[in-house]
């Protein structure tokens, strides 16, 4: 049986790192408007029309962590055990993409009060904001070392 196709809507939006707290703000509030995450890759977000419900989501890297520094895998390697729902479609997806989108069990855990939640949280902002400014600093290092040769030459 063919699903129908008013079902299913794709969005396009770009979520450097750093901002990944606003794309799962973002996810939450689609889930609560009905659109349930299914599927998604570097800018794109599958989304399947469902009964409106309060999701949580928790996205991370999974590559280009460097030496561990960076990795919340490494630093939490029980993370999905710990806060994934089990029977989810999206916890199941590929997890070679880049990027990890977590759907949280919030059956399990008491979402606005779980200390272990909320510190995972706060660790992955601060980490993805230092590695933001790390690497936006290399980036002008850079130019303006090219900008010093251009001038000399």
């Amino acid at each position: 049986m063919r699903k129908n196709a008013n079902e299913y809507k794709k969005e396009y939006r770009m979520f450097p790192m750093c901002t990944f707290f606003l794309l799962d703000k973002w996810l939450g509030k689609m889930s609560q408007s009905g659109w349930h995450l299914v599927d998604y890759g570097l800018f794109t977000y599958r989304f399947q029309k469902g009964e409106p419900c309060n999701k949580e989501y928790f996205t991370y890297t999974t590559s280009g962590v460097g030496e561990g520094k960076y990795s919340i895998p490494l630093r939490y390697p029980m993370l999905e055990k710990t806060f994934g729902k089990k029977k989810s479609v999206l916890n199941r997806i590929n997890k070679t993409k880049g990027i990890t989108i977590l759907e949280i069990d919030n059956k399990k855990i008491d979402i606005q009060n779980d200390i272990g939640y909320k510190e995972l949280k706060k660790d992955r902002n601060k980490l993805y904001a230092l590695m933001t400014i790390r690497d936006s600093a290399a980036i002008a290092i850079m130019i303006v070392f090219l900008l010093l040769v251009r001038l000399i030459v």
